[in-house]
């Protein structure tokens, strides 16, 4: 999808932070930099930012954006019947700026209006200071302060949607279609993964009780309950993990977190938004030793922020766990997704229609630290009864 810069959008973007409005804005130089991120971050949108030098009472400034593209590939079609550019484009444009009143602070950079939905501008969070670490798994620090974030984001979601429940018909459900995609995922990766599972030596009864799930998933949805209600929805991130948080620090300290790439949000439990962080990108030592004491950090700001918001409702642990139960089938998807992403990522294989592994790259998964941390979870499951 094509997208032009000029002059006089970049100077409605810098009027946009500026409060004298009657003081006119000289754009002195801009350059804009194609492909911010590299292949295979993100595998729906191209990044660009753009620089600029402008002058204003008489001073010169820096300031940068970062603009979201559709990616123009084969799979745009399936992408936006998904409504993930639309679903964005909602929620910077209105969900969002809602929250970020209803908080009085924003979980998301600034975003800035375009001529076209489906193409964002946001402000350069690493030229305020945000660092963000692609391909990182989090210290419990990190983590602490991420279920903080998620817990108000949570909150507020829940009080919007009390508020206008018409909201959640504004933000379909659209698991049917995106379920396609999951299972032609999951077919290509359990041959893969079994032949990995092998050659580190995992037992052959091991590998036939993880095979199992490969057609409950395919017959059932990552989001089966076995029929039971769940206590409690919010809105979900949809994509909670590492590559798509921002942290502000202070000397040694995280100030705050912010996210990004809102694009398969969705109203559901809570706990899928934590179980696929926990999954994907904690520290294996985060998630065995005090991934209970994350949990309590969350439901305290969740209930805490609902209470202040006026909802009467509040989550237990009694209910969280629960639903818990509920989502073991969901917390089994999570694992088979982050092992699958990470033998991509390892691989650099993003060639989503195909995937075949020769024996270099089985050998390259095997030593890689991320997929070490893959089979300590397996070991983890296997032992504390998460493989059912």
């Amino acid at each position: 999808m094509g997208f032009s810069i000029n002059e006089t959008l970049l100077k409605k973007w810098i009027q946009n932070d500026i409060e004298d409005t009657n003081t006119e804005i000289l754009i002195k130089y801009w350059i804009q930099f194609k492909d911010y991120l590299g292949k295979g971050i993100n595998a729906c949108s191209r990044l660009v930012k753009v620089s600029v030098d402008y002058e204003y009472n008489n001073k010169l400034y820096k300031k940068s954006f970062i603009i979201k593209v559709p990616k123009e590939c084969r799979n745009y079609s399936f992408l936006a019947n998904l409504g993930i550019y639309s679903k964005e484009s909602l929620m910077y444009g209105k969900i969002l700026p809602q929250i970020t009143k209803l908080l009085n602070f924003s979980v998301s950079p600034k975003h800035y209006d375009t001529i076209k939905s489906e193409i964002l501008v946001f402000e350069d969070l690493v030229k305020l200071d945000y660092t963000i670490s692609h391909q990182s798994l989090m210290n419990f620090k990190q983590c602490a302060v991420v279920f903080e974030t998620l817990g108000k984001f949570h909150a507020a979601s829940y009080k919007l949607l009390e508020d206008n429940p018409e909201l959640i018909s504004e933000i379909p459900d659209q698991t049917e279609i995106m379920f396609t995609k999951i299972e032609h995922n999951i077919k290509v990766f359990y041959p893969a993964f079994e032949d990995i599972l092998k050659k580190e030596g995992f037992s052959e009864d091991s590998i036939n009780k993880f095979r199992k799930y490969e057609n409950e998933i395919l017959k059932k949805s990552i989001y089966y309950t076995g029929g039971r209600s769940l206590n409690f929805k919010v809105l979900n991130h949809g994509n909670i993990q590492s590559d798509n948080i921002f942290l502000k620090y202070d000397e040694d300290e995280i100030k705050e977190s912010k996210f990004v790439d809102y694009q398969t949000c969705h109203w559901f439990s809570p706990l899928t938004e934590l179980i696929y962080f926990a999954t994907f990108s904690m520290e294996f030592d985060v998630f065995k030793n005090n991934l209970e004491e994350l949990i309590g950090i969350y439901l305290r700001t969740l209930n805490d922020t609902l209470e202040r918001l006026g909802c009467s409702i509040r989550y237990t642990k009694k209910e969280l766990d629960d639903d818990l139960e509920s989502l073991k089938l969901y917390r089994i998807y999570a694992f088979i997704w982050t092992a699958f992403f990470n033998m991509r990522r390892i691989t650099n294989n993003f060639k989503w229609a195909e995937f075949v592994l020769n024996s270099k790259d089985v050998e390259i998964i095997r030593e890689h630290d991320l997929f070490k941390r893959i089979f300590s979870l397996f070991k983890y499951y296997e032992r504390n009864g998460v493989f059912y």
